[in-house]
């Protein structure tokens, strides 16, 4: 399993299987050998595969990222079984115009946020294919984006992870890789953000801070920002009281 949400509204939390094609949710509490409280599992789903997951509480729908397949699933919140996707936003045919590999959704500014990565995913000195696209939420099909982060003064090579939103100010916390030892960061960037512009806030690059930056989670009471690293194993807490 590569990724975790976990909605405070209903205490549950919400994983992708990779290997069964299923989004698995269980109660907050679950311990031990516990069975999902929920399975959307099934040919009529069209999951392949998933690798990352985002629940929207306040609108009670799960959004399933499918990078290969140049999409995003969106399922009632609620879904259990063979079930087909309420909608699907799709990237054009025979391109990489979505390619989503990590997402984030606003609700209170009703947007989504998609980071999208080049053909391989791998870091090149190519910007042309990497960038944070901002949708509205309910959008589907071939729609066009409300607005596109992406270039040179973005700083970023490859993007990915899990990300987090602050949505009472509009923010957004991206891992971000840069283009080799001590450039990696974590990026803050505002919904409303649109063009060639640099994040508005950055944790690092510095160097020995990260290795390979994997995942980013805030915490709003206590105004932190968890990062997660791959090759160092670790997760670090950083206090980002300016941003909350």
């Amino acid at each position: 399993m590569h990724d975790i949400d976990y909605d405070e509204i209903h205490d549950e939390f919400t994983v992708p299987q990779f290997m069964a094609q299923a989004i698995l949710t269980f109660r907050g509490g679950a311990n031990g050998e516990e069975p999902p409280i929920r399975v959307i599992q099934g040919p009529l789903t069209q999951l392949r595969q998933p690798a990352r997951v985002t629940v929207d509480p306040l609108h009670n729908e799960i959004f399933v990222p499918q990078e290969s397949d140049n999409e995003i699933l969106v399922f009632p919140r609620e879904a259990n079984g063979n079930v087909a996707p309420i909608r699907i936003l799709k990237g054009p045919p025979d391109s990489r115009g979505l390619g989503p590999s990590a997402l984030a959704v606003d609700p209170v500014h009703n947007l989504l946020i998609v980071a999208t990565n080049g053909p391989r995913g791998e870091r090149t000195e190519s910007f042309a294919d990497n960038r944070i696209r901002i949708y509205n939420r309910t959008d589907h099909g071939n729609a066009k984006p409300r607005g596109i982060i992406g270039g040179p003064k973005s700083g970023f090579y490859e993007l990915g992870g899990p990300m987090a939103v602050h949505p009472p100010k509009g923010v957004f916390f991206l891992p971000v890789g840069g283009p080799g030892p001590d450039t990696d960061f974590v990026g803050v960037w505002s919904v409303h953000d649109n063009g060639d512009v640099p994040p508005r806030w950055t944790i690092g690059p510095a160097p020995g801070l990260f290795r390979s930056v994997h995942g980013v989670a805030v915490d709003p009471k206590s105004k932190s920002v968890f990062v997660t690293d791959k090759d160092l194993n670790a997760v670090m807490t950083f206090s980002f009281p300016e941003i909350f």
